[in-house]
C-alpha cells in the first residue's frame, strides 16, 4: 500500500494499527519502528533472483568499473523480469491526473 495522505509517523500507534489491519509483515512493522522509516525494497536482492552481487561498489571511480556495473545491471534487470515486487490493485481517492 502506498499512502500519501495523511502523513504517518513510523512506529506510531496509528501507523502500526493501519499496518496490522492491512496484514503487514510483522518483521516490516518492527523494521519501520526501529529505523523510524517506511523504507522498503522495490526490487529483489540479487541473490533472490539468481544473480550475483555487483563486482564493483558505488562510487565507481573508473570508466571500466562503470562498464562492469552496467553489464551487471543488465543481467540483474533480466533476472528480475519474472519477479513482481508489487502490483497496482486499486487506486482510491483523488487523482492528480
Amino acid at each position: 500500500m502506498l499512502a500519501t495522505d495523511p502523513v504517518f509517523k513510523p512506529g506510531s500507534a496509528e501507523a502500526e494499527k493501519l499496518m496490522t489491519q492491512l496484514d503487514a509483515d510483522p518483521a516490516f512493522v518492527r523494521l519501520c519502528r526501529a529505523q523510524e522509516s517506511f523504507r522498503a525494497r522495490l526490487t529483489p536482492k540479487p541473490w533472490r533472483c539468481g544473480c550475483e552481487r555487483p563486482a564493483v561498489r558505488f562510487p565507481r571511480e573508473h570508466a571500466h568499473d562503470e562498464g562492469r556495473f552496467s553489464e551487471w545491471l543488465r543481467r540483474y534487470d533480466k533476472a528480475c523480469d519474472a519477479k513482481a515486487t508489487c502490483r497496482v490493485v486499486e487506486e482510491v481517492g483523488l487523482s492528480s491526473a
